[in-house]
């Protein structure tokens, strides 16, 4: 639930791009051991972790403005 200063469009907006953050951190993973183990492309797992490090920091951002520092 949203607390008062929050609307629901931004708890929304927060869980989404938490679930989001969720599916490319395992996606992250897969693309790591897929380039370690086999032959797959680093361009990928790098840009699959930058992506969750980038989703992590957004969703951080959500949780500390909800909460306070």
């Amino acid at each position: 639930m949203p607390t008062p200063k929050q609307s629901w469009i931004e708890f929304l907006i927060e869980g989404v791009i938490g679930w989001i953050w969720i599916a490319v951190s395992l996606v992250a993973v897969y693309f790591l051991i897929s380039a370690v183990f086999f032959d797959g492309g680093w361009w990928r797992a790098v840009a699959s972790v930058a992506a969750a490090w980038f989703l992590y920091k957004v969703t951080l951002y959500y949780q500390l403005q909800k909460t306070g520092p």
